[in-house]
């Protein structure tokens, strides 16, 4: 399911709905955009598996969808066809949705998580406070790791790194979080794909690091990393997300860029052609915004005219 929202804070949802994920009080699939809380504004949106967690503009957490892992973080285990407010006395300004495990920043910097983690990740039932005393701006999860970013701009992994997708130079799992290329300062970090982080640090340059099994890195291999390798030097990045096995970023003129796994033509290049290089996309056409989740891609331009491509699945 994909959702999103428009430049007035009206949020939409379409594709498959059977956990109630669309959040429109049915259980029916759309192949058209359904306006979700028509009065209620809002300014940040993640979709997990069969869920989706949302921020209002008032900094209220929205949950609704598949809670069978309490990845909604209401205190059960029940799906919710219509939104839930989760920490009622508490407000928001970031979260993640992975497939079912959740983790949120909220409006002081604190960081919390839910649901079903692995490798060393909390399962919890309601919202967890982690790492007491540090401050965050960022943050992006899967089920079995996190990477975040503190409000200094230090970025820090831990959980599962068997691919070494924490970025330490190692591959062993880490149950606290470790610091990855002090020195650095960042501003965005995704970790949306199978074991493959990507981050743009506060200079616009791009690092990924972790699997590469499909050359989801964009370094012209298919090998693994347990290090940050830089990206298309000489290219500066305002935004990147991954997906299964790909990667999207757009650079600071715009331009859109696609690389790894294209199986299903989650890359946008008209081919089912794998990539292990960064590919232009749709030149001509300049971008400010995009998400990739599995094997799906979905971009915004600078008309906000929405482009979707790959394998919705539904």
């Amino acid at each position: 399911h994909v959702m999103t929202i428009d430049d007035e804070g009206n949020l939409w949802g379409l594709g498959s709905n059977k956990f109630g994920q669309l959040g429109d009080g049915t259980m029916t699939s759309k192949t058209s955009p359904v306006q979700i809380m028509k009065e209620t504004k809002f300014v940040s949106v993640s979709s997990g598996a069969y869920y989706t967690m949302a921020i209002d503009s008032e900094g209220t957490l929205w949950a609704w969808g598949d809670n069978e892992y309490s990845q909604l973080g209401d205190g059960t285990s029940n799906n919710s066809t219509m939104p839930i407010r989760i920490m009622e006395e508490i407000k928001f300004k970031s979260v993640s949705a992975a497939d079912y495990f959740t983790a949120a920043i909220d409006s002081e910097g604190n960081l919390w998580a839910w649901g079903r983690g692995f490798s060393g990740l909390i399962s919890a039932a309601t919202p967890t406070r982690i790492i007491e005393g540090t401050k965050f701006k960022s943050v992006s999860s899967t089920d079995s790791y996190i990477m975040a970013i503190d409000v200094d701009g230090n970025l820090w992994g831990w959980g599962s790194n068997s691919s070494g997708q924490l970025g330490d130079g190692t591959t062993n799992n880490s149950t606290t979080p470790i610091r990855i290329m002090e020195g650095t300062k960042f501003k965005s970090v995704s970790a949306r794909g199978y074991q493959t982080t990507m981050a743009i640090d506060v200079d616009g340059n791009l690092w990924g690091w972790g699997s590469n099994s499909s050359g989801q890195l964009g370094d012209g291999t298919t090998n693994n990393s347990t290090t940050p390798i830089r990206i298309m030097e000489g290219t500066k990045f305002k935004s990147v997300s991954t997906g299964s096995y790909h990667v999207m970023a757009i650079d600071v003129d715009g331009n859109l860029w696609g690389w790894g796994k294209n199986n299903q033509g989650q890359l946008g290049d008209g081919t089912t052609n794998d990539s292990t290089t960064p590919i232009r996309i749709m030149e001509g056409t300049k971008f400010k915004d995009i998400s990739c989740y599995a094997y799906v891609s979905g971009a915004i331009d600078l008309r906000n005219n929405i482009y979707n491509w790959g394998n919705f699945g539904f």
